[in-house]
C-alpha cells in the first residue's frame, strides 16, 4: 500500500512539473472508470465524453496542485462529480431559458432527463462518496 501511495506521489510530481507522458498514463489508467461513473448518470456518449474531456483539462490546466492531493484517487472522484453537477446545473438553466421562450430541448440536443425520472440516478448521484470505488 506504502510502495503504491509512493508510486502516486512520483506521478503527480511529475506532471505538476509538466510532464505530459505521466499525465497520459495517468489519464489511460483512470480513463475507463471515470467514463463508466459519467455514463451511468447521462447515458449519451457525446455529454459523457465531454464531460470527461473537461475533467481531465481541469487537471491539466491546475496540475501545480497535484503535488499536495493525498490521494488521487478521491481527487479525481471529487473533480468527476463535480464536472457532471456542473454539466446538469447548465442543462436545467438551458432548458428553462428555452422553456421561458416555449421551446423544449431535445434528448440530443443536451438534456439530461434522467435526473428528473429516475429516482435511483438521482439517489446515486447524490449518495456518491468521493473515493469510494467506481
Amino acid at each position: 500500500m506504502e510502495e503504491l501511495y509512493h508510486t502516486e506521489k512520483i506521478s503527480l510530481e511529475r506532471i505538476a512539473s509538466g510532464d505530459r507522458k505521466a499525465f497520459n498514463e495517468l489519464y489511460t489508467a483512470h480513463i475507463e472508470g471515470v467514463y463508466n461513473y459519467i455514463y451511468l448518470f447521462t447515458k449519451s456518449k457525446d455529454e459523457t465524453e465531454e464531460i470527461l474531456q473537461g475533467v481531465f483539462v481541469s487537471i491539466w490546466e491546475s496540475r501545480e496542485k497535484l503535488e499536495a492531493i493525498r490521494s488521487f484517487k478521491h481527487y479525481l472522484s471529487r473533480a468527476s462529480k463535480n464536472k457532471l453537477i456542473n454539466h446538469i446545473r447548465h442543462i436545467k438553466i438551458k432548458n428553462r431559458v428555452l422553456a421561458e421562450r416555449g421551446q423544449r430541448v431535445g434528448r440530443k440536443e443536451g438534456k439530461v432527463s434522467v435526473f428528473k425520472s429516475d429516482p435511483y440516478c438521482r439517489a446515486t448521484l447524490h449518495q456518491y462518496q468521493p473515493g469510494k470505488a467506481w
